[in-house]
């Protein structure tokens, strides 16, 4: 086939869009959401689309059907075919490949019905060349994230598979395009579809949700060809039903009115309004398709549920009420009544006290109209009688469901009972703690802490009722009330247990006693130290403000409001980084929701999304457009004109470094080529050529300007000029402060592991009492301990990263003994550990992922990960030999330093002499002055490689941008 004909099937396709465009009329028929979601459009011609809609345009992922035989699978733009497709004609050729304005552009490969093929690039729906390439294109197909297209011979002829790698299969997050026009977008584990995520069939159908080993299994929501939804449990392909008698929350309807669906806002990830055939209808909160977070309910029967929702399931406090006027207030776990609660009938009747599974079940009291009570132990709905002292039971321990990464009930030795989720074998989420002297906590826990919100019920002898409101660290902190049992009441701010900000506190009878700021539980009045202007000038310059409700705007005043430059913390979590006019949102800024992660890129104006802006999605996609007085327009029309630059790194106005390099990126979106790009730090141009090495990393950008900057000590002022041929733009200055590392705060937490029941090792203790000691030479405050269990491990680690986030500077954790990997995850060993079998790490071992997460909390300057762990495998011999070798990769986040005593899946020696082979070299060359990290342990790994006759090889993994030096 020449370019003439191959031209022609483009027009043909050209020619099919713009007829059935011009054909709607009242006797077109949509069946679904139309607008924005899932619908299914029939023309009056015949022509028919199945598939996702953005503001009445075909947009996405989507089936389109002529009447004349023609089929199109994949992805649509605009009402366009754009993106990856596969197009069979009624001729029965085929184009699987790129396509762009209709038409065939980018990578692809044409099908004859003779058999023969054309593979290459194609522009404007003409054949160009045949350089299309097979196997790995891009990126990393082994490890990492990578490109892998199927040649087309054998079963697999054209498919493509786009995402993350592991052991050169695919694990992870990936989009696989098949060539029949099916897509997939979600996990996969061992090259197979496992996790969440959505398949689209090339005939239409769509089901999001849960899989395992490729088929449909858990939740999820299956759309066919038709409009009918089965939402709700399926079971190996098979639809199940609704698994709770409780609600009508799984429905099979066929949504044939534009009432029925999403009807407002996203209801994917983000805040949505769903309404389903039944009439039963969810205002709130949506991660993943599900309703997750906060919202209400309205069930078709008349009954709401207003509270804590996660993957469909209500999970958390939330309030019941039944149409037959009885209300439930209290904790659900998976739709059920569970933990306490209290369920007022509608006769006056009431119960407070402990559920399980929706019926009574625990310590509880039963108030009946009469006066009188009935209190005590109750069983599956039953009352067993007076309560009873079960904090004597000789059963201890987790007693009941899964207490090290789930929901359980474990019972302490001193009596302590929990009932709710763990993480970690430690409190991490809901649960309800029964204390021995008869105090009650039903709240959020972190790492075995009342941390977040929750309700404390104190002991009848206590001079305190209750508190209701914020903990962090198992103390009251931030907004609660606490009631005396005299009476008193105060409502306000809490600091360590401690009356401490805004607060009041009420009488007995309802008047107020003392209204203002408090400070170590004293009244004070009022105080400019808490709140308000907290440092600079609020009237007319640069200043920080705080306000009671836990706000905060760091920025530029005018006049005493927020004018120019500036960043808004919002009580919620929301936070706001651009500029101000009369404290308002006006000009250019950056929204980012703390529920779900969404963002808002681009123009403001009265405090209102309005001008040219892109809402970026937490699952990767994203709305760009025009928006106007906070509503979402549409495409903007593309015109030329000057470049516009957001900033990606730094991304506050202003921020502080310990390192010299900095690395700096802007996005530049420009519809014309870029002329020239310049970098200047305090008005001094530093790079005139940043044009070199423009890449793209979003979808939102055309280009990316990622360079290293040299700073200066003190504050350095960096700005970005951008010329194409349409205009020059000038980005917002970013200021960043640079203290040498040589002044900051050194924390080191050390820890050497050696007395081990099974393998004990020689080194360790002396490895970790020498890394010590230099570490204090080099001016690092020094955390050290040796052989040590998993509860203190744990323990020291948590204080590690506490202090690291109080001090910040440079954190560093060295850790020698034993350690092991099981899939693909790192762990330490404590003296403790009682490993027999595999499954039994991650029970009785310490994820190193702990250590990582501390560190990722602190937000520091920078930190440094030795690891002296792979000694040898110390449980070979027991009933169950765990053949587990060496540690496994562990990326480093932004800005870390790991070094591994040997390569991943290897071992190292453990060392003849008082230290192991890897510390004993590192000991040598960290105290040389003038040696950067890397050359460092560069030093170590040329030296262990040689002592070892080249059998242990060093191994490091960074993302530091600037230089650090152990001594200077």
């Amino acid at each position: 086939m020449n370019k003439f004909s191959l031209n022609f099937l483009s027009i043909f396709i050209l020619f099919l869009f713009l007829s059935f465009n011009t054909n709607v009329n009242a006797q077109s028929k949509c069946n679904g959401d139309c607008q924005d979601g899932f619908g299914i459009y029939t023309w009056e011609s015949g022509n028919k689309y199945i598939g996702n809609w953005v503001n009445g345009n075909r947009e996405g992922q989507g089936c389109m059907k002529w009447k004349e035989g023609t089929t199109y699978s994949g992805s649509f733009k605009n009402n366009q075919l754009d993106g990856y497709g596969t197009c069979i004609w009624a001729s029965g050729n085929k184009y699987v490949g790129e396509w762009k304005y209709d038409k065939q552009d980018g990578k692809g490969v044409y099908f004859y019905k003779d058999g023969t093929k054309k593979a290459g690039t194609w522009s404007n729906g003409e054949y160009l060349s045949s350089d299309f390439k097979s196997g790995c294109i891009s990126g990393d197909c082994d490890n990492g994230w990578g490109t892998w297209v199927w040649d087309y011979a054998g079963d697999w002829s054209g498919d493509k598979y786009i995402g993350n790698w592991k052991g050169g299969e695919r694990s992870g997050k990936g989009t696989y395009f098949y060539a029949s026009g099916s897509n997939y977008n979600g996990y996969f584990k061992g090259n197979k579809i496992n996790g969440e995520g959505t398949y689209n069939w090339a005939n239409g159908e769509k089901y999001t949700g849960t899989w395992v080993d490729a088929k449909r299994n858990g939740y999820g929501a299956y759309y066919d060809s038709d409009g009918i939804i089965d939402k709700g449990n399926f079971v190996d392909n098979v639809f199940q039903g609704s698994s709770n008698n409780n609600v009508n929350n799984n429905v099979k309807v066929n949504n044939n009115q534009p009432t029925t669906g999403c009807i407002t806002g996203d209801c994917t990830n983000g805040y949505g309004t769903y309404v389903w055939k039944s009439g039963e209808k969810y205002e709130g909160y949506w991660v993943a398709d599900k309703r997750t977070g906060q919202g209400s309910n309205n069930y078709a029967n008349g009954d709401v549920y207003k509270g804590a929702w996660k993957d469909d399931q209500q999970n958390g406090y939330g309030t019941y009420t039944f149409t037959t006027g009885d209300k439930y207030s209290g904790t659900y776990v998976n739709h059920r009544r569970n933990g306490y609660g209290t369920y007022n009938f509608k006769d006056g009747r009431k119960y407070a006290g402990y559920w399980k599974d929706d019926t009574y079940d625990g310590q509880g009291t039963f108030y009946y109209t009469d006066g009188t009570t009935k209190s005590g132990t109750w069983s599956n709905g039953t009352y067993v009688g007076a309560a009873k002292n079960t904090y004597n039971e000789s059963k201890t321990g987790c007693v009941s469901g899964n207490c090290d990464d789930g929901y359980g009930v474990w019972v302490f030795a001193s009596g302590e009972k929990y009932e709710g989720y763990w993480q970690n074998n430690m409190r991490n989420g809901e649960g309800t703690n029964n204390y021995k002297t008869g105090s009650t906590y039903v709240g959020t826990w972190k790492d075995d802490k009342k941390h977040g919100y929750g309700n404390y019920t104190y002991k009848p002898t206590s001079s305190y009722e209750s508190y209701m409101g914020n903990y962090s660290n198992d103390k009251m902190n931030g907004q609660g009330t606490l009631k005396n049992r005299n009476g008193e009441k105060y409502v306000g701010s809490f600091k360590d247990d401690m009356y401490d900000g805004e607060g009041t506190l009420y009488n007995a009878d309802g008047t107020v006693q003392s209204a203002g700021i408090w400070k170590d539980d004293k009244f004070i009045g009022a105080s400019e130290d808490n709140y308000g202007c907290v440092t600079g000038n609020c009237k007319t310059g640069t200043g920080t403000y705080v306000f009671q409700t836990g706000a905060k705007y760091i920025g530029s005043w005018s006049n005493g409001k927020y004018n120019g430059q500036g960043t808004y913390f919002y009580a919620s979590g929301d936070k706001y980084i651009g500029t101000f006019k009369d404290n308002m949102r006006e000009g250019q800024g950056t929204y980012t929701f703390a529920i779900d992660n969404r963002k808002y890129v681009g123009e403001w104006k009265n405090d209102k999304y309005d001008g040219e802006g892109t809402m970026y999605y937490s699952n990767g996609t994203n709305k760009g457009g025009t928006w106007k007085n906070g509503e979402y327009i549409g495409e903007t029309k593309i015109t030329n004109s000057a470049p516009s630059l957001t900033w990606l790194s730094p991304e506050y106005f202003s921020s502080t470094t310990s390192s010299q390099k900095y690395s700096i990126k802007v996005c530049v979106e420009s519809k014309t080529p870029v002329k020239k790009a310049e970098v200047y730090v305090n008005n001094v141009l530093q790079i005139n050529d940043a044009t070199r090495g423009f890449n793209v990393v979003t979808s939102a950008c055309d280009y990316t300007i990622e360079k290293e900057v040299s700073l200066a000590s003190g504050e350095n002022k960096i700005k970005i000029i951008v010329q194409n041929s349409d205009g020059t733009t000038t980005s917002d200055i970013r200021t960043i402060t640079y203290t040498s590392s040589n002044t900051e705060k050194r924390l080191a937490l050390v820890i050497g592991n050696a007395n081990y029941a099974t393998a004990p090792l020689k080194n360790p203790t002396n490895d970790a009492n020498a890394i010590g000691a230099e570490l204090k030479k080099l001016g690092f405050e020094v955390m050290l301990f040796t052989n040590i269990s998993q509860m203190e491990m744990k323990k020291q680690i948590r204080n590690f990263g506490e202090k690291l986030a109080t001090d910040k500077g440079i954190g560093l954790f060295y850790y020698a003994g034993h350690g092991l990997q099981v899939n693909g995850e790192n762990f330490l060993v404590p003296v403790d550990a009682n490993i027999q079998k595999e499954q039994d790490v991650e029970f009785e071992a310490l994820n190193l992922s702990r250590v990582m997460g501390e560190m990722d909390y602190a937000q520091n300057t920078m930190n440094i990960v030795i690891l002296d762990a792979c000694r040898n495998n110390p449980f070979t011999k027991g009933p169950r030999s765990v053949s587990i070798i060496g540690l496994a990769t562990t990326t480093a986040p932004q800005g870390t330093y790991i070094a591994y005593s040997t390569a991943p899946g290897s071992v190292a020696a453990d060392g003849s002499a008082n230290n192991g082979l890897y510390t004993q070299e590192l000991l040598k060359s960290i105290a040389k002055p003038g040696i950067k990290i890397e050359d460092v342990f560069k030093q170590v790994r040329t030296s262990v490689y040689e002592k070892s006759n080249k059998a242990q090889v060093p191994w490091e993994n960074s993302s530091i941008f600037g230089d650090f030096y152990f001594v200077k």
